[in-house]
Formats: structure tokens, sequence, C-alpha cells
């Protein structure tokens, strides 16, 4: 197959400018790895608000610490009248614990065509393209995989990759409210609340309400049902839920009837370093392929820092006059 002169061109500029992300059998360098990893998590998905961690090899540990709920003691005098140490059982003493995150690899194949990336070429911005266009795809999947992700059921086909994980709403195991068939209402929210607990509900400005697309426009469609400027707002706008002071955001992969509480940034997606992208070009086709592969891992900072709220209902809305 014979290739037009602005073709054959447009290959050897391409050429010339993946040699910086090709170079090193496709390894990235540490500048570019960074570049690609802020890029996935400046897309609009759950991804850009959890505790991204860069690691630097296949398995790390985190350490944790927690501290007794009451620390401070009165400061007694000795009988002397100068000041007397705390007794062993007065001091605070600190829990320890780590925490394993050990990584799976993942891989993407991209195809671009020739005439796609022909101005990026001329203009120069061919490498900011694909990594654009891969961490777009890399961040959708992503927040997938941070929800769904089940080694323990068998995912369909093409979507194996939902195997090789337990996400977020698998990691969730103490605190499960069965709303049973409840329609997401002020009750159910402070159900939900009441089983985080205190100790976890003080700061509710971290904390999120995370549902489906249906269970949140059910909230907002109840709130402009009022006759208020809550009410209208809710019609006229897309503003943030608040519901008793914690945000209701949802999520396009958040499965049918169900809610997560919780403080985003104890969901911890960890990612290594050495993320490798090297290509081909299929001729017959007139496509660059792409192929980009790296390792992540997920787990929770502190799994009772959830709760999971399981058989969320929805509204039953009249039927509309045809």
């Amino acid at each position: 197959m014979d290739f037009t002169a602005k073709e054959k061109e447009m290959i050897r500029k391409a050429d010339l400018a993946l040699s910086d992300i090709t170079s090193d059998g496709g390894l990235l360098n540490p500048i570019q790895n960074d570049t690609f990893i802020d890029l996935v998590q400046d897309e609009p998905t759950l991804i850009k608000e959890v505790n991204l961690h860069r690691m630097n090899a296949p398995q790390e540990e985190i350490n944790k610490i927690d501290i007794g709920s009451m620390i401070i003691k009165a400061a007694r005098q000795s009988s002397s009248g100068s000041g007397r140490a705390l007794t062993e059982a007065e001091r605070t003493k600190p829990t320890t614990s780590q925490i394993t995150l050990a990584t799976t690899e993942i891989i993407t194949e991209a195809r671009i065509r020739y005439e796609v990336l022909e101005d990026n070429i001329e203009k120069g911005r061919f490498e900011q393209t694909l990594m654009r266009q891969l961490a777009a795809a890399w961040a959708r999947d992503l927040e997938r995989i941070l929800i769904q992700a089940d080694t323990a059921v068998s995912a369909a086909s093409g979507e194996e990759v939902l195997e090789s994980f337990d996400g977020v709403l698998k990691l969730v195991t103490s605190k499960v409210v069965d709303a049973e068939g409840r329609e997401a209402d002020p009750v159910l929210f402070k159900v939900a609340l009441d089983t985080l607990g205190r100790k976890y509900a003080q700061d509710r400005g971290a904390l999120r309400f995370y549902s489906p697309f249906d269970i949140a426009n059910d909230v907002r469609l109840k709130r402009s049902m009022r006759e208020t400027g809550l009410g209208d707002t809710n019609v006229t706008g897309v503003g943030a839920l608040p519901i008793f002071g914690v945000n209701l955001q949802d999520l396009a992969f958040m499965n049918s009837g169900t809610m997560l509480l919780g403080n985003p940034k104890n969901i911890i997606l960890g990612f290594q370093r050495n993320m490798r992208v090297e290509r081909d070009v299929d001729i017959t086709k007139r496509e660059h392929i792409f192929v980009a592969t790296a390792r992540i891992a997920i787990q929770l900072m502190d799994e009772p820092a959830f709760v999971k709220i399981e058989n969320v209902g929805t509204m039953a809305l009249p039927e509309l006059d045809a």
C-alpha cells in the first residue's frame, strides 16, 4: 500500500514526536509519569477526590496511627508542690497498624487515525493530545474499577479487569444499611450518619454521600417541589445537594440502588511509577497503535469510616399524558 507524500511526512513527524515518550523501552520519565497522573486526577470523576498515592514499588506498606479519644489529662502536683509525671495508665498509647498496597498491572490499547493527529503533530501538540486522551479514558475506567470491581464476581466479556481488584463497594463490609426499598429521604440519610458514628461524622464538609444518577435526581426533584427559594434553585440549577451538612454527589458507575457515605480521602488509589507507553503502526488502517501499561492498587485507609446503603428505592413517578 502506497502512502502519499503528506502521510509519509506525518508518520516521520509522529516518530520524532514520540521519541521522548517511547525512549528507554517506553518507560515514562518521572516528570512524564507525574504529568500523566495529574491529568488523570484532573478529570471530573471520583478520582479527583480520592487519595491518589504514588508508589515506587509493586507493593508498599502505609503506616497508620490512631490516638485515643481523650489524651489530655489534668496536670497534678506532688505533695511537695512540684509537678508530677503521669502514671503509665494516664499516658497516651497510640495504636499503630499497616495497610498493604499490592499492585496489579493494567493495560490499554488505543488506536488513533493519522488524520486525527495531523494538526496536533504539525502544531507540536502530539504528546499532549495522546496523554490527555489516555488520561480521560483512564479516569473514566478507573472510577468504575474503584467502585464496582469484585474478585468474587464474574465480569462481562471485555470487562474482565473488574475481576482483578476489590473496589470500594466490596471493601466496605462492617457498616451496611439495608434501605429495604425506602426512597432516599432525610430519615434514610440520618440512619446512615448515625451508623457512621460520631467519630467519623464530625467533619461533615469532608464527607460525601455518593449515589447513582437517578437517586440524586430524586432528591433534587423532591426539593424542587418545595415552594421556596430552595425549590426554585433545584429546578433551575445543578448546584450542590447538601444533606445534614454532607454533599450528595452522583457517580456514573455507582451500582443501582446503592449509596456510599464516607470521606473520599480514605480511599487509596495506588499508582506505581514506571508507566510504559509503546507504539506500533497499522499501515492498512492508517492508524497509530499505543499500548500503555501501569500497576495500580485499591485500598481503604480506615474501613469503618464508610457506610454502604443498599436496596435504596426510587420515586414512583406519575405517568405522563400522551
